[in-house]
């Protein structure tokens, strides 16, 4: 479970959680875009990067809407299943033994 915080003004943008993919075989980081699209370099050691869009709420989102962007890209990511509650909390799904968020 991944339980998003809210954007406080624009604090959030471009700061990253490590998620693995099943077999701990690829290594992301998962960034947040809060005040604009810009893309952030993959850090030194990540495979890759997964943007969340959260502009269209930008300074200020709710964790609930942090949380609803979230789950939108993983569930929309090849590698991760994803569902998200009323309050914005993520679940990721079918991570088979990958090390934990």
């Amino acid at each position: 479970m991944l339980t998003p915080a809210a954007d406080v003004s624009g604090h959030l943008h471009h700061t990253y959680f490590c998620l693995y993919n099943s077999s701990d075989a690829i290594k992301y980081a998962v960034y947040f875009q809060i005040t604009n699209t810009d893309v952030m370099a993959a850090p030194t050691g990540y495979s890759g990067v997964i943007a969340i869009d959260v502009t269209g709420s930008g300074n200020g989102s709710t964790a609930l809407q942090v949380g609803t962007a979230l789950q939108g890209v993983l569930n929309a990511h090849a590698d991760f299943t994803a569902a998200v509650n009323g309050a914005g909390v993520v679940t990721v799904t079918g991570l088979t033994t990958s090390s934990p968020s």
